[in-house]
């Protein structure tokens, strides 16, 4: 985009939406205000300098984070997930079907019978690296209690009260459980920490939403400004899924008298508080920073918040973020849908100045779209089988080659950012 430079996209913040639209997001921001969900209190959003939140990062993580940077405005990185136990299948069909190689290779610690397929994912993403490709790996994770192989109805299950409770204190039998579960990962970060390969590291992703046992744990105190607010509006339900709808006229009701507002209030459902806000889901997060960072010395990776688009069902991001200390980039993941300059806006503004990427994409995004309406995203990721699915051939064709999307060749060609070989050849030099 001739004339815009990335330091302006750094600074750019949400514009104000119209119509009922502001109304909601006002109120949601003033409950996560109020209830300390957003920042730190006395926390200011600080102006990036362009270094990873660990101060002890590696090299090449700090040198992954700054050409990420450099990127914004100027293209968008083309990437691939691949799953462990053939970690090169759907990279190489895109390959097949565009005749380039995605610049990003990425995959997933996974569950189940993929477990035993680690230390393959693991070697590959040391050959994609020194390839030149950044590395990306999520992890769906089953639940602390249930065996580390567990499947898929462990990821999609939810834990009680008392057992996250019991998750995020220390000391517990389920927190003893959860550590196993994580150190286990760890095993293969550090065999990446050990080769010099940075990670784009994505754990706990979308948990704003409903469908994974981390999931829709905000803590307390986000739920409990509302149950100061909804009784004043005649028939809201659930404070977090109900209000657009409300406000937007959608199964409005009539309005009851005064008369009738003491017996409509007793047959009104009250929202469930689950947990106290220092127990949300930043602790979560917070607890794996801590154990990654300082007991473990992952300091090869780069943190990535990746989140669901907010709608009637999926809660809005404030509640979730674990503070400006613990994020390095955050991502959007729109595997059923296409990313809007909405998607883009609403990260920002809880974002900053950091990265963006969409996380997740099912149907390749328009380039020309992205370049002239959402030029703040750096990378979008095709999740797994979905490039093969939901994109014929010749459309991956047509975006790979589209002058915008920076595939590998030139991410590790471009004059105006450092390849991995640069990285080792500036640290061999001091």
């Amino acid at each position: 985009m001739t004339g815009y430079r990335p330091q302006q996209l750094y600074t750019a913040r949400a514009r104000r939406s119209r119509g009922l639209r502001v109304l909601p997001a006002v109120l949601l921001a003033t409950a996560a205000v109020l209830t300390g969900c957003t920042r730190e209190s006395g926390e200011a959003a600080p102006a990036h300098t362009v270094r990873p939140v660990n101060s002890a990062a590696t090299r090449e993580a700090a040198i992954l984070l700054e050409r990420l940077y450099d990127t914004v405005g100027k293209g968008v990185l083309v990437g691939q997930y691949n799953n462990p136990p053939r970690p090169d299948t759907f990279t190489t069909w895109v390959e097949w079907a565009s005749g380039r190689t995605p610049a990003i290779w990425g995959s997933d610690f996974k569950y189940g019978h993929y477990v035993v397929h680690r230390p393959r994912m693991i070697e590959e993403a040391v050959r994609r690296w020194r390839s030149g490709s950044p590395v990306m790996l999520m992890y769906h994770a089953p639940r602390p209690m249930d065996a580390m192989n567990a499947g898929w109805e462990s990821i999609g299950s939810d834990l009680t009260t008392t057992e996250w409770d019991s998750l995020l204190t220390p000391g517990t039998g389920l927190h003893s459980l959860w550590l196993d579960h994580i150190d286990s990962v760890a095993v293969g970060l550090a065999a990446l920490r050990d080769a010099g390969v940075p990670v784009l590291w994505r754990p706990y992703h979308e948990m704003n939403a409903s469908w994974f046992w981390w999931g829709q744990q905000p803590g307390d105190g986000y739920r409990s400004i509302w149950r100061r607010i909804y009784p004043h509006i005649p028939h809201l339900v659930d404070p977090l899924t109900d209000l657009a709808k409300w406000l937007r006229g959608r199964e409005k009701p009539p309005v009851p008298t005064p008369a009738d507002r003491p017996a409509e209030e007793a047959r009104r459902p009250r929202p469930t508080v689950r947990h106290r806000e220092k127990d949300g889901f930043r602790t979560l997060w917070r607890m794996m920073y801590d154990r990654y960072t300082n007991h473990h010395g992952l300091n090869n990776l780069l943190w990535v918040w990746s989140v669901s688009p907010p709608t009637a069902l999926v809660d809005p991001l404030e509640p979730y973020w674990p503070g400006d200390g613990y994020v390095d980039i955050v991502g959007l993941d729109v595997a059923g849908e296409n990313p809007t300059p909405l998607h883009l806006e609403t990260l920002r503004a809880v974002a900053g100045d950091r990265p963006l990427i969409l996380t997740e994409v099912g149907r390749l995004p328009d380039p020309d779209s992205m370049r002239t309406l959402q030029p703040g995203w750096v990378a979008m990721m095709a999740y797994m089988n979905m490039v093969m699915d939901r994109n014929p051939a010749e459309r991956v064709r047509e975006v790979y080659a589209h002058p915008w999307v920076v595939t590998l060749d030139e991410w590790t060609t471009s004059p105006t950012v450092r390849t991995p070989a640069d990285a080792r050849d500036s640290e061999s030099r001091e």
